[in-house]
């Protein structure tokens, strides 16, 4: 049995692809429509590629904030486990 985490993750993961794929899907809306002069369906194409780009969004940001917690959980566990994990780096410079 997979555990809650995993499932939401994979959930998350499906719903984060299907709104980017309906942000396309309304994107080529809008250029047919633009193609074919009808104000309506360019409204309507922008407005279902907003839509998509703000649900893409959020559930890009829920994955991120799942995988931190997963790491900061695995950094735990290892450190309780008594194996010392460096997550400071000082002073390293950006190359």
């Amino acid at each position: 049995m997979a555990e809650p985490n995993t499932t939401l993750g994979v959930t998350d993961a499906a719903i984060a692809s299907t709104a980017s794929k309906v942000t396309y899907t309304a994107a080529g809306t809008t250029i047919w429509a633009w193609v074919t002069s009808s104000e309506a369906g360019i409204v309507m194409g922008i407005l279902i590629g907003l839509m998509g780009l703000v649900v893409n969004a959020y559930f890009r940001w829920r994955d991120f904030q799942l995988n931190k917690q997963v790491q900061l959980a695995k950094i735990d566990a290892l450190n309780r486990s008594g194996r010392q994990v460096v997550t400071d780096f000082g002073d390293l410079e950006d190359v």
